[in-house]
């Protein structure tokens, strides 16, 4: 080997080792620091204010449920004892909703015959021909005195008494019905038959008492009365709101609790009030609840039989916008008092709080002209948890 070369190769070698160590000078420089650089960078960061803002919204804690609206309860009319099967057609129907069905009014007709109501202490239990006698006897006549038409008080179904109720039928233009029973003897001494006029107890309503609104006319012409048919329905309540609701729902539920009933389906709302609340559980479509009923406040929706209604409860009915704040930006000092604290000035401002609901609370600053006031930005917490204050000032 030349000393040309050997020259050559020992430059090489020796570059490449200055290159090595100016790297490892590199390396070993930025892995070096000072004790006043290490204490630095192991300081946490500075901490950064979380805030919200305050702003005037609506605060309403309202439950929301499903429920139906059904018919208030009302007095049911059957049919008069006798008046059922295949014979028992409606032909005519005369009551009227919302009119004050009155005693001795017709009602209704059944195949061509008329229905009347007579207020008397129990039902009809008999056709009444003549010479009979009994309670039910005196209830009709003193029915018919009531009516006007003079009528005796001795308890037998006598002459009279079979006179007025003849009256009582022409005046409404039906003839009385009668009997073949009767017999009277002819001028040459021959017996006859003599029809006498009797009550067919299949033409008499029974109710309690005269002066009762018709609230419901459950038939019409063509219904074949039976024992479950309900020809009138009398003083009925308003339209009502039933839901059932879970342990946990129910708990916070009260009797006069405001809420609003809506009907999606007909596009119809209403106010309503709790009326009731159920204090045990029961089956409801196979769930144990807690049954509750509501009452119109407002005007009655419609029954709902086929489809449910959407049952807000706890919502007043114009619930009025207040200066409110997250719930988080609420802290508590020594004595008691709330605070908040408003993040451009890092200054507490004591407040008065209100309902709360969807993680809001209403607030009131104790000065007017504290600043805070919607669209101010308030503290709700730090991005580094060592750093925050704690959630109490001195008293």
């Amino acid at each position: 080997m030349t000393a040309r070369k050997k020259w050559t190769i020992g430059f090489a070698l020796f570059g490449a080792f200055v290159i090595v160590i100016a790297l490892g000078g590199v390396v070993l420089g930025a892995r070096l620091k000072s004790p006043e650089q290490a204490v630095a960078e192991a300081e946490p960061p500075a901490a950064s204010v979380v805030t919200a803002t305050a702003e005037r919204r609506t605060l309403s804690d309202v439950l929301l449920t499903r429920g139906t609206v059904v018919r208030g309860k009302a007095t049911r009319i059957p049919p008069p004892p006798g008046l059922m099967g295949d014979t028992a057609v409606v032909t005519d129907v005369i009551a009227q909703r919302g009119t004050m069905v009155q005693e001795g009014e017709v009602v209704l007709e059944v195949a061509g015959e008329p229905v009347f109501p007579f207020a008397t202490p129990f039902p009809l239990y008999r056709d009444i021909g003549a010479g009979m006698t009994g309670p039910d006897v005196r209830e009709v006549q003193l029915a018919l005195r009531r009516l006007g038409y003079g009528a005796p008080t001795t308890e037998v179904f006598d002459a009279a008494t079979r006179a007025a109720l003849r009256r009582f039928y022409a005046d409404r233009g039906y003839a009385v019905p009668e009997s073949s029973s009767g017999v009277a003897e002819r001028a040459d001494g021959k017996k006859r038959t003599q029809p006498k006029p009797m009550l067919l107890r299949s033409h008499v309503i029974h109710i309690d008492k005269v002066e009762r609104e018709i609230s419901r006319v459950p038939v019409k012409v063509g219904t074949v009365l039976t024992q479950e048919t309900t020809i009138l329905a009398l003083d009925a309540a308003d339209n009502m709101v039933t839901t059932t609701l879970s342990a946990d729902q129910a708990v916070g539920v009260t009797k006069g609790a405001k809420a609003r009933i809506e009907d999606e389906i007909r596009d119809a709302t209403s106010g309503a009030v709790v009326t009731s609340v159920a204090k045990e559980p029961r089956a409801s479509n196979g769930e144990p609840g807690f049954p509750v009923t509501l009452t119109f406040t407002g005007t009655p929706l419609r029954p709902t039989p086929n489809h449910s209604v959407r049952v807000s409860i706890g919502e007043s009915a114009k619930p009025a916008p207040v200066l409110a704040v997250p719930v988080t930006a609420i802290f508590t000092s020594a004595d008691g008092s709330t605070y908040v604290t408003l993040a451009d000035a890092r200054r507490d401002v004591d407040v008065d709080t209100g309902d709360s609901a969807d993680g809001w609370v209403a607030v009131e600053p104790v000065d007017a002209d504290s600043g805070l006031r919607p669209g101010a930005a308030v503290v709700v917490g730090w991005s580094a948890e060592r750093s925050a204050p704690a959630t109490s000032k001195p008293g």
